[in-house]
C-alpha cells in the first residue's frame, strides 16, 4: 500500500509472506514460512518535495477539467449563435421569396395593361416586349429565391441535427417568430468588459496560462539537487507453520531500523534549466495571445456596435425607400 503524502514524500506498507521448502538436509527449518511487516517514509527535502510539487497532478487535472467545461460553453455557444443565424436567414429568403411571387404578379398585371393599352392603340408593342421581359426576369428571381429558401432549411437541418429530419428529408422548416425591429444603442466600452468576463475562448487562454505558471514552477523544483530522506522499519516473523510466524511477527522480537540520506546533485544541469526555460516562455507567448485575442474581440465588439447602428438606418431607409415606390407605383398604374 502506498500513500502519498502533501509534502511530496510517500509512506509504504508491506506485509510479504513467504513460504520456502528445500531438500538442503542443513537447514534449520523445511519448511520455512515468513511474515513480515514492513512500514517505509521517502521524503525529498528539495528536487520533487513541497506541497505545489506534490499537488501539481491535481492542480493540472483542475485545471484540464475546467478547460473542457470552457471549450464545451463555447462550443454550445458557437452551435446557438448559429441556429440564430441560419434562422432569420431562413425567415429572409422566405420573405424574399413573397416579395419576388408579388412582383410577379404585378409584372403579370402591367403585361395584360401593355396588352390591353397596344390593341386600343395608346402604347406601341415595343411596351408588351418590355413587360414580357419584366415577367421572364421576376420568374427567374422566383428560382434563385426558392433555391435559396432549399439551401438555408438544409442549413438549419444541418445544425440541429434532430433524429428523423435528415437533410435529404422533405420536412420543411417554417420560421414562426418574426423579427422585433427596434433601435438599439449598446455602450461598446461595456460590451467589451462583458466580453472580458464571459468570452470562453479567454478563459481558455486564462486556464492555459495557470497551466503553464504551474509547470514552471514544476520545472524550477526540477533545477534543485535531490536530497531524499528515509526511514524503513520492519518486523520480521519466522517459523515453521503459518501459526508460529504470526506469534513471532505480533511479539515484535526482531525489529530493523533503517535511516538513510539519498543525495545528487548534478553535474552543470542544463537540460532542467532549459525545460524551466521553455516552460516560461510558452506562459510568456500565452499571455501574449490572451492580450492579442482581447484586443481582437474589442475590434470586434466596436465592428458590431457600427454594423448594428449602420443597419438601423438601413432599415429606416428601406422603409422610407419602399413608401415612395409604392406612391410611384400608384402614380403610375394611375396614370
Amino acid at each position: 500500500v502506498r500513500i502519498p503524502l502533501r509534502a511530496g514524500g510517500q509512506v509504504q506498507v508491506e506485509a510479504p509472506l513467504t513460504s520456502v521448502e528445500t531438500n538442503n538436509v542443513f537447514s534449520t527449518l523445511n519448511p520455512a514460512y515468513t511474515a513480515d511487516l514492513r512500514v517505509s517514509i521517502q521524503q525529498p527535502l528539495l528536487r520533487g518535495g513541497g506541497r505545489p510539487v506534490a499537488l501539481y497532478p491535481i492542480h493540472v487535472a483542475e485545471v484540464n477539467r475546467r478547460q473542457s467545461h470552457a471549450l464545451l460553453r463555447l462550443e454550445i455557444t458557437r452551435v446557438l449563435g448559429a441556429v440564430d443565424r441560419v434562422y432569420w436567414q431562413l425567415l429572409a429568403a422566405r420573405r424574399e421569396l413573397e416579395v419576388r411571387r408579388q412582383e410577379l404578379l404585378l409584372a403579370e398585371e402591367q403585361l395584360a395593361r401593355s396588352e390591353r393599352m397596344v390593341k386600343a392603340g395608346s402604347k406601341p408593342e415595343v411596351e408588351i416586349l418590355r413587360a414580357s421581359l419584366g415577367v421572364a426576369e421576376r420568374k427567374e428571381a422566383i428560382i434563385l429565391a426558392e433555391t435559396r429558401v432549399r439551401d438555408r432549411n438544409r442549413d438549419l437541418k444541418r445544425i440541429i441535427r434532430k433524429p428523423g429530419m435528415d437533410m435529404a428529408t422533405p420536412t420543411v422548416l417554417l420560421p414562426t417568430t418574426p423579427p422585433s425591429v427596434a433601435p438599439c444603442n449598446p455602450d461598446p466600452e461595456r460590451l467589451v468588459e462583458l466580453s472580458r468576463e464571459n468570452r470562453m475562448d479567454l478563459l481558455e487562454l486564462e486556464l492555459r496560462s495557470v497551466q503553464e505558471a504551474l509547470t514552471a514552477l514544476l520545472q524550477k523544483n526540477q533545477t534543485l539537487p535531490l536530497v531524499s530522506l528515509g526511514y524503513t522499519y520492519n518486523v520480521n516473523g519466522l517459523g515453521d507453520d503459518w501459526g508460529d510466524a504470526f506469534d513471532l511477527l505480533f511479539e515484535k522480537r526482531f525489529e530493523d531500523h533503517q535511516f538513510g540520506l539519498r543525495v545528487e546533485i548534478p553535474m552543470g544541469n542544463e537540460a532542467a534549466r532549459s525545460r524551466w526555460r521553455q516552460s516560461l516562455l510558452k506562459r510568456a507567448r500565452v499571455l501574449a495571445q490572451r492580450k492579442q485575442r482581447e484586443a481582437a474581440i474589442r475590434q470586434e465588439v466596436y465592428a458590431a456596435t457600427d454594423r448594428l447602428a449602420a443597419s438601423w438606418q438601413r432599415v429606416i431607409a428601406s422603409g422610407e425607400r419602399v413608401t415612395h415606390a409604392a406612391r410611384l407605383t400608384e402614380a403610375e398604374t394611375h396614370q
